[in-house]
């Protein structure tokens, strides 16, 4: 029995026949929509990314104090330590750290220097140590406000806007993946205010940059 046309439909039946038409009709409309929002989106994360990283970029970080907690299983509360933290336009930052020890550590493009207290100095070059390498390129590239070795070494992860933002990077390179799950950075518009580093064995290194007070810089998750 073929369909009643619409002339031979009640007037429940054309109400009906028109609900369903326009149901039809949105559900088109919402299949075509989301292949254009996903091309559209990644080009309007890469512009707030390159945002985020050129309003870093312009506020240098010139010794700003520190607190960094690592949590282990292994230990029942957080390690603590604090000194300054500072970056120079060659590519290379300074950790100074004055309590519970007194410690320097200069991480240069190619290598790591750790000088104690009795003045005696170490390096270690980046190349032998993956993932204390990623740690070094993550946090210089966003100190530096350089997307591009982000990219590179992570895949990179932007939430927020300008005036909070968090950006998650995970590892590419599966040697890294060994030693850290994850970096995430988070800030506000041009200063970067905490780096979280999860390593692949649940123990997590917090390094807080004091560039206001202590409670203005760990902004809440």
């Amino acid at each position: 029995m073929p369909p009643p046309t619409g002339s031979g439909l009640s007037g429940a039946g054309r109400a009906a026949r028109a609900c369903v038409c326009g149901l039809v009709a949105t559900m088109l409309l919402w299949l075509s929509w989301p292949a254009k929002a996903q091309s559209a989106a990644p080009a309007v994360v890469d512009d707030m990314l390159a945002r985020v990283l050129a309003a870093v970029a312009s506020q240098p970080l010139k010794a700003a104090p520190f607190i960094e907690r690592r949590s282990s299983a292994l230990a029942a509360t957080p390690l603590e330590s604090r000194g300054t933290l500072s970056y120079q336009p060659s590519g290379s930052f300074e950790k100074q750290t004055v309590t519970p020890i007194k410690e320097r550590m200069t991480v240069g493009l190619d290598a790591i220097t750790i000088q104690g207290a009795q003045g005696a100095a170490q390096a270690i070059r980046l190349d032998a140590q993956p993932a204390l390498a990623a740690y070094a390129h993550g946090l210089r590239a966003v100190l530096a406000g350089d997307a591009r070795p982000l990219r590179q070494h992570f895949d990179t992860q932007l939430t927020g806007g300008l005036d909070h933002w968090e950006i998650r990077l995970r590892p590419r390179d599966a040697a890294v993946r060994r030693g850290i799950a994850q970096i995430v950075v988070r800030g506000e518009r041009g200063q970067v205010q905490v780096v979280e580093t999860t390593e692949t064995g649940g123990d997590v290194n917090e390094l807080t940059i004091l560039l206001r007070s202590p409670a203005a810089a760990r902004p809440g998750r």
